[in-house]
């Protein structure tokens, strides 16, 4: 989600949450676990601070920060994209492959200027005829280095008007009145940079130029009755037919946000494998997944299956929406958008600690599991050219040696 205001941009003076969502200009597919600054990080020794002035900064290498970047640039706006990462691509580019795209004829513009990349960058490597060229989908299904470097080749065509500071997180803000004028940013190596631009968009997942400027904001679902939305608060319903379950309705408001999972490519391919091996923390957190056992006594689980193909013997490891246990990690998830960095950077590595015990390969040190997932686990492993694993598209963090991309929000 993109959201814009400056000097264009009067109405937002004092903006409510609800007016402030309304001025979001453009979404693309998305979102990462990675450190993303929030207020409250530990202070650090600071270096001597650099200028940059631009007309247009944009925080966040999400696909739609991305996007915002691109066009501002095209539109002759000198632009600075900074992101808490050294790679860009938020959530597409972290393990997220496959695009949520029912009606794909809906989709235009950047979208698919990025999915022509995806398909050109596999044309060069793929027969059409190859069955893995069928596992693109015309380029709406992807390996995360791959949807690296299609953002990566997108932005580089505008490289003279677009300047790019990756691996800068964003430590603070100075709004004149109502108008944000100018941001700090702060390198891996503690120097900070002072940007002025007369129009900032946030390019984040989580909103934290909005929160760092001080933009009123809540985490959570409102109440029913606040602004007599009838499925609003605590709803309960059938994921795929939208019905009403057994579980009554409270309409009461929610701190509870959408569960994050830690997104993982696998490969059968020998010659790309990196085995797996039992975690430091896998005692740690199999209590977590004792339910699992469950779906299995009670075959609501029969397997674990290989996830999404992908090109190259490779496959997209999802949560199970339907099983007691995935690799969802229900509550965990919900302070991270007001957490600091270093907070989310330790979520982001208990995200993949949870993750690791519940994979097939793990199974293979767990006597419980049952033996219908075991010879899966025995032959998917990491793959070395392609293993980052993203909660919610928010970090970077690989299992086995290599690590494919991953995008900073």
């Amino acid at each position: 989600m993109v959201r814009v205001w400056g000097k264009r941009s009067s109405k937002m003076t004092n903006p409510s949450r609800r007016t402030f969502l309304a001025g979001t200009v453009g979404t693309l597919t998305g979102a990462m676990i990675a450190g993303v600054p929030a207020a409250g990080d530990e202070a650090q020794p600071v270096c001597e601070t650099e200028t940059l002035d631009c007309d247009v900064f944009v925080y966040g290498s999400t696909p739609g920060g991305i996007a915002a970047a691109i066009q501002a640039a095209r539109g002759g706006c000198k632009v600075v994209l900074a992101c808490p990462q050294k790679h860009v691509g938020g959530m597409a580019a972290s393990g997220l492959s496959t695009t949520d795209a029912v009606r794909r004829e809906m989709f235009g513009g950047l979208v698919t200027e990025f999915v022509g990349q995806v398909r050109e960058i596999y044309r060069g490597r793929l027969d059409e005829n190859s069955p893995d060229w069928k596992l693109i989908h015309d380029g709406w299904h992807y390996e995360p280095s791959v949807a690296e470097r299609a953002f990566v080749e997108l932005l580089n065509k505008e490289g003279e008007r677009l300047v790019e500071r990756k691996w800068h997180h964003l430590v603070a803000a100075t709004v004149e009145g109502s108008r944000l004028t100018s941001v700090e940013i702060e390198g891996s190596h503690l120097a900070r940079t002072r940007v002025t631009a007369r129009t900032f968009i946030d390019g984040t997942y989580e909103g934290d130029l909005a929160a760092v400027a001080k933009v009123p904001y809540r985490v959570g679902r409102e109440g029913r009755d606040e602004h007599g939305e009838s499925l609003a608060g605590i709803h309960y319903m059938n994921w795929k037919t939208g019905e009403q379950i057994l579980t009554p309705d409270t309409g009461e408001p929610s701190p509870a946000i959408q569960a994050f999972c830690a997104r993982s490519i696998f490969t059968t391919d020998p010659k790309n494998r990196v085995p797996f091996e039992k975690p430091a923390t896998y005692e740690e957190h199999l209590p977590d997944l004792i339910p699992l056992l469950f779906d299995f006594a009670e075959e609501r689980v029969k397997s674990i299956g290989l996830g999404t193909p992908l090109p190259g013997q490779k496959f997209q490891a999802n949560g199970n929406i339907a099983a007691l246990t995935s690799l969802h990690c229900p509550g965990a998830s919900w302070s991270w958008p007001e957490a600091g960095r270093q907070h989310r950077q330790r979520l982001a590595q208990s995200f993949t600690s949870t993750t690791r015990p519940a994979t097939p390969g793990s199974c293979k040190t767990t006597k419980r599991c049952p033996r219908t997932s075991r010879p899966r686990g025995s032959r998917r492993d990491c793959t070395s050219g392609n293993s980052p694993t993203t909660a919610t598209g928010r970090g970077r963090s690989t299992c086995g040696r290599g690590g494919g991309s991953k995008g900073g929000p």
